[in-house]
């Protein structure tokens, strides 16, 4: 996982996960490494961290966090096309992309 530089002191902070491994990226992000059982498990834990905190992978947990984030937009009316390269105009305005 990659974790926003807002929240990368308060991750090393606590040990996580036994096996854990942290590397400090240059640009003041963090790398949170670990072998785990079920990755499943550890989905309440990354969904606190909210938007500071980015599934690298396993892909099958990167993919259903993207889901979770394109429904709960599309809870509060914001349009997402997961088609590579489609603009989504409602996001746009709001993040300014």
């Amino acid at each position: 996982m990659r974790f926003h530089p807002r929240v990368a002191m308060r991750v090393r902070e606590s040990r996580w996960h036994r096996g854990q491994a942290l590397e400090a990226q240059p640009d003041g992000y963090l790398l949170w490494r670990a072998r785990v059982a079920e990755p499943r498990e550890m989905l309440p834990w990354i969904r606190g961290w909210g938007a500071d905190c980015e599934v690298l992978e396993p892909q099958e947990l990167r993919e259903m966090l993207m889901g979770e984030a394109k429904a709960m937009a599309e809870l509060y009316g914001w349009h997402v096309s997961s088609a590579a390269g489609a603009k989504s105009s409602t996001l746009d305005d709001f993040f300014g992309g």
